[in-house]
This record gives structure tokens, sequence and C-alpha cells, in this order.
């Protein structure tokens, strides 16, 4: 192997976990979602993600951010189209 097979590789590592990190958000995003409604017509709605979810919030977007760096310097290096 030589050093453009395997940063072409990470390159595409890289991208899958930023993907998957993605989907990790959404899912948490649908998870905590609720709606209230009252007798007398009221409606609300809105999401709350606190304790553990928001933990993993926060290393779900750190990973989405790290993996968007990781990728910009191995394509603006290796000009990986």
């Amino acid at each position: 192997m030589n050093k453009n097979e395997d940063s072409g590789k990470f390159y595409v590592i890289s991208q899958v976990i930023g993907v998957l990190a993605s989907i990790g958000i959404i899912i948490l995003f649908i998870s905590n979602i609720f709606w209230k409604y009252s007798a007398d017509g009221s409606f609300s709605g809105g999401m709350n993600i606190d304790g553990p979810n928001m933990i993993a919030f926060y290393i779900l977007v750190a990973i989405v951010i790290l993996s968007a760096i990781t990728s910009a310097i191995l394509k603006k290096r290796k000009n990986i189209k």
C-alpha cells in the first residue's frame, strides 16, 4: 500500500463516521420531541434534551465536527474528489 491509498481509505472512514454521527443526532432529536395538548384547546410542542442524552448529543456533535475537519484536510492535501 502506498500513502495515497491509505489517505483515501482514511478519508472514506472519516466520512462514514461523520454520517453515522449525524444520523445519531437526528435520532436523538426525534426521540426527544414532545407534544402537549390541553383540554382548553392549547397546544405546545418542543424538544427536551437533558441528562445522558445531552452528553451523547455533545459527543456526537464533536465527532461530526472532527470528521468534517479531518475530511477537509485530507481532501485538500490529497485532492480527493
